[in-house]
C-alpha cells in the first residue's frame, strides 16, 4: 500500500504525497489544485478553481471542493469524476472510501449547521448531526455553528467543534458515522470569532484526532489569541 504524507501549512497551501506524485493546493486568484513529480520534472494542473479536501489511504481517490461548494471525487489513475452539488464544506473520507462526511453552513437557519454523510454508490444522504438552535439565546437568528471536522484513525467516528456566535462556550463533539449518534465530549469557554490576533488560517479553528486517541483543537479560549488544547476521545 502506498504511504501518504499529509502536511498542513497554516498560511497558503496544503500538500499530500504518493509514490508518484505530490498533490498540493496553490493559493492565489484561482485557488487551484496541482500535482508535481518528486523530482520536479512534471508540474500540472489537475483541477481549476478547486482545492484538495482529502486523499484516500491508498492515494487513489481524491476529494476536491470548488469555489461553488461542489464536492468532486476523482480517481487519480483513470481521472473518472463523480460530483456532489450540495454546498458542502470540509469533506472527508470515512471507513468506506465511497462514503464521505461533510458539513453545510446554514446561515440564518434556526436548525444550525448540519453534518452529513453521503454515499457515491447509491447517492444516499443522511443527516448525522444538526447544529441545533442554541438554548438561552432568545431573539438570535440562526443556530449553532460547526467548525472543522476531523476523522478518528479508524475513520469510524468524527470530531468537530460546535458553538453559537452569541454564546460564551464551545463544545467538542464526537459522532459515530454508522449509528449517527453524536455526543458532547467537553465544553470550554470561548470568545468565538472575536480573537483579535487570529494567526491561524481558516478562521482559527483546527482539529486533529491523533493515534494516541487524543483530539487536539484550537479555540479562542480566554484571551485574544488562540490556544491549542487536547481532550481524550
Amino acid at each position: 500500500m502506498k504511504r501518504i504524507l499529509l502536511l498542513s501549512l497554516l498560511a497558503t497551501s496544503g500538500f499530500s504525497q504518493t509514490a508518484e506524485w505530490i498533490y498540493y493546493n496553490k493559493a492565489g486568484d484561482t485557488n487551484s489544485a496541482y500535482r508535481i513529480k518528486p523530482d520536479g520534472t512534471e508540474n500540472e494542473l489537475i483541477m481549476d478553481n478547486a482545492g484538495i479536501s482529502d486523499i484516500s489511504e491508498d492515494g487513489l481517490k481524491i476529494l476536491f471542493l470548488d469555489n461553488n461548494g461542489i464536492i468532486s471525487l476523482i480517481d487519480s489513475e483513470s481521472m473518472d469524476t463523480l460530483t456532489l452539488d450540495n454546498g458542502g464544506v470540509n469533506a472527508r473520507f470515512t471507513y468506506d472510501e465511497n462514503v464521505i462526511i461533510y458539513y453545510k453552513y446554514m446561515t440564518g437557519d434556526p436548525s444550525g449547521d448540519q453534518l452529513y454523510k453521503y454515499s457515491f454508490i447509491d447517492s444516499s444522504l443522511i443527516l448525522i448531526e444538526a447544529g441545533g438552535e442554541a438554548e438561552g439565546q432568545p431573539g438570535e437568528s440562526g443556530g449553532n455553528q460547526i467548525k472543522h471536522i476531523t476523522m478518528s484513525p479508524d475513520k469510524q467516528k468524527v470530531a468537530f467543534l460546535r458553538y453559537h456566535p452569541s454564546g460564551d462556550n464551545i463544545e467538542v463533539m464526537v459522532a459515530d458515522i454508522q449509528s449517527g449518534e453524536a455526543s458532547i465530549l467537553g465544553t470550554f469557554p470561548s470568545l468565538g470569532n472575536n480573537c483579535t490576533n487570529d494567526i491561524i488560517a481558516g478562521g482559527g479553528y483546527q482539529t486533529y484526532w491523533a493515534e494516541d486517541d487524543y483530539i487536539y483543537f484550537t479555540i479562542c479560549e480566554t484571551s485574544t489569541e488562540h490556544q491549542l488544547l487536547k481532550i481524550h476521545s
